[in-house]
């Protein structure tokens, strides 16, 4: 006998929630956004033990906070507010971080687009989780999460100016490295052809 799971829709697990049978619901939600969520907290988060412990804490909140939602439609960008907020707390209390102050050094370097025509996500990716976690939180803020430097100043306690510099070395960073392992990956295509 065959074991076929029940593909309900997002929108009616989370009125599930809302209701009084709601721990399964619960279970189907967190099953279908766990690694997504995940993946957005290793993005601030080196640490995979601490990225994991921040999403399970992010589903809770977003489970006892779930009558909040107005439109269920919206549960997985709602959710992953809540995860990129509970991320910030984080990074906030862990002391290990300082966001960089020099805003006029690097201000005349720009971004070039697309210098890493063979490289893969992964590797981008990789990168990324590289960055120091001032530059890594402001990137993945104003890249991946959409955020305006004045919203990402306002989250983070910093002025406009750092948020702006640290998403400038930040990038720079990231360019650097990514041609090296361009380089690299060509040189070793060479050998290998």
């Amino acid at each position: 006998m065959q074991n076929h799971q029940i593909d309900i829709p997002t929108k009616e697990l989370v009125i599930l929630c809302k209701s009084k049978n709601k721990r399964r619901a619960q279970e189907m939600l967190y099953d279908r956004y766990q690694s997504k969520m995940y993946r957005v907290c290793l993005s601030y988060i080196r640490d995979p033990y601490e990225a994991e412990s921040v999403m399970i804490d992010s589903f809770y909140q977003g489970f006892t906070k779930i009558y909040q939602l107005r439109d269920e439609s919206r549960f997985e960008a709602w959710l992953r507010r809540i995860v990129v907020h509970k991320s910030l707390e984080y990074i906030q209390k862990d002391k290990k971080y300082q966001f960089d102050m020099d805003i006029e050094a690097f201000s005349s370097i720009k971004w070039e687009e697309d210098p890493t025509h063979s490289l893969q996500l992964d590797d981008v990716l990789r990168v990324v989780r590289d960055l120091p976690t001032a530059y890594r939180t402001v990137f993945n803020l104003f890249v991946l999460e959409g955020y305006r430097h004045d919203e990402i100043a306002d989250q983070l306690g910093i002025p406009i100016n750092t948020s702006k510099s640290n998403l400038r070395r930040a990038r720079i960073m990231l360019k650097t490295k990514l041609e090296k392992i361009e380089k690299y990956t060509r040189k070793i295509l060479s050998i290998c052809i």
